[in-house]
């Protein structure tokens, strides 16, 4: 098995026990009952409740930019016969 495969076997299972690890918290999120309406200066604290969420789905979003990018400027290998 060579580095990149390696690699992304890693990555896939960090990122899979991570989403294991915030999925009680994602449930919990989605069965909120809406809030009354309110200001925001009265109720800062809706704006932050989910960040852990937030920054999993960015770093996700970024990782998948990187390895788009990094399959565009991958050198083919030719097989000589």
């Amino acid at each position: 098995m060579d580095a990149t495969k390696a690699t992304a076997i890693i990555i896939s299972i960090i990122l899979v026990g991570i989403l294991l690890y915030y999925s009680p918290r994602i449930i919990d999120s989605l069965r909120i009952t809406s809030l009354p309406l309110t200001s925001i200066e009265e109720n800062p604290q809706f704006l932050w409740s989910n960040r852990g969420l937030d920054l999993l789905i960015q770093a996700f979003i970024i990782l998948a930019a990187a390895a788009a990018i990094s399959a565009q400027f991958r050198r083919e290998e030719r097989v000589s016969g």
